[in-house]
């Protein structure tokens, strides 16, 4: 009878957790233009998962959304990107693909083969920060990470260009900014939330183009 209950109750943990995404801390994230504009997106990490964060967009900045209200929520993990949208009334979800990711992604703008610390710190949100520089034909690309006691334990983050457990910048990446030929740019973490709470139920949401 132990033997059925604790089976049960794995059963039942595995279940839930493959239905439901449960996000405890969160940052937001600036995108500055080549333009001056601005916009912000708040990320979400699991503390049980460092390879998986979620971010919420406004639905406004969606093409074909309009100005309709509702939720917008896309999961990054290493398998996959799914954006979850709860609009109009209605619960739906698709998978991302790379041509949708590239302008959250920043992954391509660091090349790691060319890059190299260079011993100047300076100090985000109150941690210290070693910059990492890498330069190409085209551009240069300067990275701000923190190897300090950081909140966020999340390692997969696309926006800032972080892969999980990187070989060559360590820590934490604060911001990145672009100068090249064709404009600049900035990322950047400019509020830490260490008491967030997101929860998304995936079975309430209907697939799209599986």
């Amino acid at each position: 009878m132990k033997r059925i209950i604790t089976f049960l109750i794995t059963f039942i943990t595995i279940t839930i957790s493959a239905q439901t995404l449960q996000f405890n801390k969160s940052v937001t994230i600036e995108v500055t233009s080549n333009e001056g504009d601005k916009v912000p997106f708040e990320y979400f990490f699991s503390t049980n998962q460092k390879d998986l964060s979620c971010m919420k967009v406004d639905p406004s900045t969606m093409e074909d959304s309009g100005e309709a209200a509702g939720e917008i929520y896309m999961v990054f993990s290493k398998k996959q990107n799914i954006v979850y949208m709860n609009m109009m009334g209605m619960k739906m979800k698709k998978s991302i693909g790379k041509t949708d990711m590239m302008q959250y992604n920043n992954y391509d703008k660091i090349d790691t083969a060319n890059i190299t610390q260079t011993g100047k710190t300076k100090r985000v949100l109150g941690y210290l920060c070693y910059e990492y520089l890498a330069k190409t034909k085209e551009a240069t690309t300067h990275v701000w990470a923190t190897t300090a006691s950081f909140p966020i334990t999340g390692t997969f983050i696309p926006i800032l260009g972080m892969r999980n457990e990187s070989k060559v910048i360590k820590g934490f990446v604060l911001e990145i900014v672009l100068k090249s030929k064709n404009g600049n740019g900035r990322v950047a973490v400019t509020e830490i939330n260490k008491n967030a709470k997101l929860v998304i139920n995936t079975s309430e949401y209907k697939s799209m183009g599986f």
